[in-house]
């Protein structure tokens, strides 16, 4: 037996749908960041304008413009649309004041959202798992610390596939074997990371048919799984059919490459790179 395997992902322990996982704060932080830079530029633009203040208006002709010098001119005194770059900076200039004031409003909102608001999501989190794990035996969580949800998935037992005693293996750094030296880089490049991993998890397709994915992986910040199939010797006509058709499974059970699914592939003219699996992680991980 091997831990891993049958923690439910979106109903904890007990049935309950647990809260899925939200980016708000983070992106209300990547907000309010992006209003300040834009905030900040025309501030600068509107102290380097002009005083004259161009005022359109419509007609059956189109657009006409008037213009005022400064402050205290009482009347707007129409302008030829010849003066293209004193209208062009007029109506630059009062469209920044109007999307000034809109983006002051928007990120005094947000402020106030994320003072209330920012880090509640960990606090809920918290109401379960600062609990003794005796107490939270007897609760079912709505949600739970990132710990505590790695540690449900991975205590899972499971039966992998079998290596013979026959096949050359390889000791991962987490103290597994694996069938080739690229699994080994894989698997090692994950534990470095601490990204959270199965070895050869058996997956039920089809309500038929089980396969063991190569590595089935907690994708923590999502609260979802994903599967990485490596094809090591995609020059052997046997083996890549056999790689093909594992492909089409993947799909008819709504695992897609690039969604679910990491694809990683090498032929003896061209192994597999400890570079290019650094890539795929930081892509699907980091």
């Amino acid at each position: 037996m091997k831990s891993g395997g049958k923690f439910d992902l979106k109903r904890g322990k007990k049935g309950l749908k647990m809260l899925e996982p939200t980016s708000l704060y983070e992106q209300a932080n990547l907000r309010y960041k992006d209003l300040n830079r834009v905030k900040k530029y025309m501030e600068k633009e509107l102290r380097e304008a002009t005083a004259e203040k161009v005022r359109i208006s419509k007609s059956s002709k189109g657009a006409q413009f008037y213009i005022k010098s400064n402050k205290e001119d009482r009347k707007w005194k129409y302008i030829s649309k010849k003066n293209k770059g004193v209208i062009k900076k007029g109506v630059q200039k009062a469209y920044n004041e109007k999307v000034l004031k809109l983006i002051c409003k928007e990120m005094k909102a947000l402020s106030n959202m994320i003072e209330k608001l920012d880090l509640i999501n960990l606090k809920i989190r918290d109401v379960y798992s600062n609990n003794l794990e005796e107490v939270k035996g007897l609760i079912t969580p709505v949600d739970m610390s990132d710990e505590d949800f790695v540690n449900n998935w991975l205590k899972e037992e499971y039966v992998g596939k079998e290596i013979s005693d026959d096949i050359v293996c390889y000791e991962t750094d987490n103290h597994e074997h694996v069938r080739s030296k690229s699994e080994l880089n894989i698997a090692n490049a994950l534990f470095k990371h601490r990204i959270p991993y199965k070895y050869e998890c058996p997956l039920e397709i089809d309500d038929t048919k089980t396969i063991y994915p190569d590595f089935t992986i907690l994708d923590v910040k999502n609260r979802r799984v994903k599967y990485w199939e490596h094809r090591g010797m995609m020059d052997n006509m046997n083996y890549s059919s056999h790689a093909v058709y594992r492909i089409k499974d993947y799909l008819r059970n709504g695992i897609y490459i690039g969604d679910n699914l990491i694809i990683s592939e090498e032929s003896k003219e061209f192994p597999l790179g400890t570079n290019e699996i650094e890539q795929l992680i930081r892509v699907n991980f980091l």
